[in-house]
This record gives C-alpha cells, sequence and structure tokens, in this order.
C-alpha cells in the first residue's frame, strides 16, 4: 500500500489579474503547446486587502482556463481557471 497523499487540482473562479501580466505572458506560453511549470501564490485577503493565508503551488501550469477577456495588458478577466500542480504549502499571512 503506497502512503502517497492524492494532491487534487485547485480551481479559481472569477479570477482579476491587474497590473500585472505575468498570467498573460505564462498563458501565451501554453498557447504554443508548451507547458511552463511555475510557483503560483494565491492569496486569501480580509476586508482591508491585507492577507491572512497563502496558498503557494509548486511546479503548478493551467490545465482548464474558461472564459478569458483580455481587456488589455493591465487587466484579464478570467471566468475559472484549473492548475494542476505537484505539490503545495500554505501558512498564515
Amino acid at each position: 500500500m503506497s502512503n502517497r497523499t492524492k494532491i487534487g487540482n485547485v480551481t479559481l473562479q472569477k479570477v482579476i489579474f491587474i497590473n500585472d501580466d505575468s498570467f498573460k505572458k505564462w498563458y501565451d506560453t501554453i498557447k504554443k503547446n508548451t507547458v511552463k511549470k511555475e510557483t503560483v501564490t494565491i492569496q486569501l485577503l480580509d476586508e482591508t486587502e491585507n492577507p491572512f493565508m497563502t496558498y503557494t503551488l509548486h511546479k503548478a501550469w493551467p490545465s482548464q482556463i474558461v472564459g478569458i477577456d483580455l481587456v488589455n495588458t493591465a487587466e484579464v478577466a478570467v471566468k475559472s481557471i484549473e492548475l494542476s500542480h505537484e505539490g503545495f504549502s500554505i501558512s498564515n499571512g
């Protein structure tokens, strides 16, 4: 019997990237059939927009993207994105 824990994909919904074109560059690379694994940081914010929990996905890549609306290089809206990854860590703050 294996002791390996199965790690599922992470799905983010109603995602907006503002003033950060790194996602668009990553997506453009993937459109060329090149899987580029990246470290992805997801922060949960409190009412004052300060992070209170941070998830870090290691060696992650988008496995499914729905509803991309590339408004301009400063803002990207995504209905949902599913990220596959090879592990994660969680920290407070």
